[in-house]
């Protein structure tokens, strides 16, 4: 049995990719959107939006989840970090632009599997409310 914050994730998740997909962004296309954190050693892409599958929950009241979403969006070149923050920066306006209710970014330098390089990017805390079980 599928619960109503797993069928939820899988919506934000396709939310996520139709937002990025239908953008003016250049190189959409390229951008990972994905539930699964290892497609952020893909550093042949521009960037990568990938939605943690655990998100925070505190339940306040009998029938209320309050649901935070982690969402980490990660951009490239990890070589020019002032061009990557540049990408990283659309990124998270795309998304914002597009109704993602952010409420908080935290930034965080990513490592790759492999490499040297660390790609910037941020944590992003999207919070909702949901019926409980």
């Amino acid at each position: 049995m599928t619960g109503p914050r797993v069928a939820r994730g899988a919506d934000l998740l396709a939310e996520l990719a139709d937002l990025i997909a239908s953008s003016t962004l250049e190189q959409a296309d390229q951008v990972i959107v994905s539930a699964d954190v290892r497609d952020l050693d893909k550093t042949k892409r521009p960037g990568a939006v990938v939605l943690m599958p655990t998100p925070e929950l505190t339940f306040p009241a009998p029938g209320v989840v309050e649901v935070g979403w982690r969402v980490m969006v990660v951009a490239a070149p990890g070589d020019d970090l002032l061009a990557a923050w540049g990408r990283l920066d659309e990124l998270l306006e795309v998304l914002r632009a597009g109704g993602l209710h952010v409420e908080r970014a935290e930034p965080g330098d990513y490592p790759v599997t492999d490499s040297p390089v660390k790609l910037p990017g941020y944590t992003l805390t999207v919070p909702e409310q949901l019926d409980d079980y």
